[in-house]
């Protein structure tokens, strides 16, 4: 039960409880100071993706090694690119990705490369360079139907934005 001696103490001791900073223990809890939110700025939920700045894979992990895969044929590196739904995108021509990766050069040349994938979709597949020069790859995300990768033929399904656009890349 929540009691107060009037409405305000009853909204401060609701506020208190709903923002779950005070600690319970014993029979009573007193709510004395409840230090207001700040308000939340456009698309700036935690589950959100940044829209305001550039974005790292490192920030879209969710366990330490998640950008990490190794062996003969390494499991796919996967991240979620989680997009407000109201993200108004059509007037643009897509979203870039700048990949900057690190792999270990074969011993002889063979046909290594990187395949990348959004919503199980294949966008692209670029081939891995025997040169330590050749680590950076710019990657447009077309975000309407039929738009195309302003450096390949590739048509992919439209974005359905808002909900979780999991990101695949295979070496």
């Amino acid at each position: 039960m929540v009691f107060g001696r009037d409405d305000k103490d009853l909204l401060q001791a609701a506020k208190g409880i709903a923002q779950g900073n005070i600690l319970f223990r014993g029979e009573s809890v007193v709510v004395n100071e409840v230090k207001p939110l700040l308000p939340r700025k456009p698309y700036d939920a935690p589950n959100w993706v940044r829209t305001d700045r550039p974005v790292t894979f490192g920030e879209l992990k969710t366990y330490e090694e998640q950008l990490q895969s190794s062996g003969l044929e390494p499991a796919a590196i996967n991240v979620s690119l989680n997009l407000p739904p109201d993200l108004y995108l059509m007037r643009s021509t897509g979203i870039d990705m700048d990949i900057n990766y690190r792999y270990t050069m074969p011993p002889v040349k063979d046909s290594s490369r990187m395949d990348i994938s959004l919503n199980n979709q294949f966008l692209q597949s670029f081939n891995l360079s025997s040169k330590q020069e050749a680590n950076r790859l710019l990657l447009r995300i077309p975000v309407l139907q039929g738009l195309l990768d302003g450096k390949t033929d590739v048509s992919i399904p439209a974005l359905k934005l808002g909900r979780d656009q999991p990101v695949a890349v295979r070496l």
